[in-house]
């Protein structure tokens, strides 16, 4: 997988071409295939954007048991040049 990161403040802008799971270091992270983003250990100040850039299917996972508006790991899905911003709320993930 390829992977190119630049450090804007406190976040890293990562770019992926493969399955990835987003971390506390993590700001933007752009998709260039068809992969799986996974929302790591939920951080209450942690906003996660994440984007589409491929022709391919971006889909969202958690661990844990989590849920993103109250949807199962795994069902959210970003087509060709979608993007989402995720924040977790103390009990599970929210899309802002």
């Amino acid at each position: 997988p390829v992977t190119i990161r630049t450090n804007i403040g406190d976040n890293e802008y990562q770019i992926k071409n493969d399955s990835y799971t987003l971390t506390v270091n993590d700001g933007t992270v752009e998709f260039t295939a068809t992969a799986t983003a996974t929302l790591s250990t939920p951080y209450t100040t942690k906003r996660w954007e994440i984007n589409n850039s491929g022709t391919g299917t971006v889909t969202l996972a958690t661990i844990g048991g989590k849920t993103v508006n109250g949807q199962a790991s795994g069902t959210i899905t970003l087509a060709q040049d979608e993007s989402i911003s995720v924040q977790y709320n103390g009990t599970n993930f929210r899309i802002l």
